[in-house]
């Protein structure tokens, strides 16, 4: 479960779901308004305004342990628990 507070008002904003288990990296893209998650087999592009998946980026091993955007947000790069690295162009 990922949730998005609003610091001023304490109150989360949106709770996302991604039924993906335990979630260890996340980074956010350049423009503030998405979010690549790591999850199981996958990593999602979400946006963060409305919780809402964009996309989903498969893996070849079982959970990522690591996850970039680009200073452009145009590339995603993983790399998993098997030390398989992914790379996705064409992200924004």
């Amino acid at each position: 479960m990922i949730r998005v507070w609003e610091i001023g008002s304490r109150k989360v904003i949106y709770q996302l779901s991604t039924g993906q288990g335990e979630i260890v990296a996340l980074d956010f893209f350049p423009d503030n308004h998405r979010l690549a998650v790591g999850g199981s087999h996958c990593v999602l592009i979400c946006d963060i305004e409305t919780g809402q998946e964009l996309i989903r980026l498969p893996t070849l091993d079982t959970q990522v342990k690591y996850v970039d955007v680009n200073d452009q947000g145009t590339a995603v790069i993983a790399i998993t628990n098997g030390g398989h690295i992914h790379h996705w162009n064409g992200a924004r």
